[in-house]
């Protein structure tokens, strides 16, 4: 009788690799004591294999951990009867900033207006200035900016490198962004990020400070009730906490740890424990 596979494939794009060494190195750590075997490549490599070679390399693998955005390839790698974590749609969801603003109407969850533009369409929007323009597919706080009156917008629509962007209204009042890290079937940790003085953005990356701290409870709810619908995973939610009420930002995947890491709230182990289990069952 065949033995059952029981490897974990890590892939990550080689720019997102080089980035997260250290969480590569600590996650393989902590399953080679489990008895757990990892194999790590990069997307660009895997998607130069024929399909043979693809076969070889995954024939002993129980689980893909896809650590990158490419939604072409997690589904793929999905055809070949191997789990892929997270699962390709939750990936598509995350990675598309107008689904996940669709799919926060589609539960009654407070979220900006957005609309789906092109460069030429920003001369004649449908919302007051202040108001963000996002790369629709992009991640990160580099391609998040703020347009605040006709000048600024004059200055933007030139520099639009991507056809596909979102635009959202302005959000006042903002008191501070909540992330959960959605580890398994539990919110492992909660993020409060809060912008620096003059900068718009929440992001670790522009500047903002960042505290291992409990929500308020409305936005701990709206968290556990996006949770119960993405099920279990690992990725990461964000409410953006106002004066009046709270919002959903964003849904990360693949939801990044060094937040986590820098504060001294590790999550190796149960992200080590929930892959054990996903590979299992």
């Amino acid at each position: 009788m065949t033995p059952a596979a029981k490897d974990v494939l890590i892939l990550y794009s080689r720019h997102e690799l080089k980035r997260n060494q250290f969480f590569v190195k600590q996650l393989r750590g902590a399953l080679r004591g489990s008895g757990v075997k990892t194999k790590v490549l990069s997307t660009e490599t895997i998607k130069n294999y024929s399909n043979k070679g693809l076969a070889s390399t995954c024939s002993d693998v129980a689980l893909i951990l896809m650590r990158s955005r490419d939604t072409s390839l997690a589904t793929a790698l999905s055809q070949l009867q191997i789990k892929v974590l997270n699962d390709p749609w939750l990936l598509k969801l995350a990675t598309d900033k107008y689904s996940t603003y669709i799919f926060a109407k589609e539960m009654s969850i407070a979220t900006p207006p957005t609309k789906v533009l092109t460069p030429e369409q920003l001369k004649d929007l449908p919302f007051d200035y202040p108001y963000v323009v996002k790369d629709r597919f992009g991640h990160g706080g580099d391609s998040v900016f703020l347009v605040s009156d006709p000048i600024s917008a004059q200055r933007y629509i030139p520099c639009a490198t991507s056809n596909n962007l979102v635009v959202q209204p302005f959000v006042h009042d903002v008191v501070a962004e909540w992330r959960a890290y959605v580890v398994g079937d539990e919110i492992f940790a909660w993020v409060k990020k809060v912008p620096r003085p003059g900068e718009f953005r929440a992001n670790y990356a522009c500047g903002s400070s960042i505290s291992i701290s409990a929500p308020p409870d409305e936005v701990h709810s709206v968290a556990k009730r996006i949770k119960s619908v993405l099920g279990s995973g690992l990725y990461g939610i964000d409410i953006i906490e106002t004066r009046n009420s709270c919002i959903l930002g964003e849904i990360e995947d693949p939801v990044g740890f060094r937040a986590l890491y820098i504060l001294g709230k590790d999550p190796t182990t149960a992200i080590a424990n929930f892959v054990q289990r996903y590979a299992k069952s």
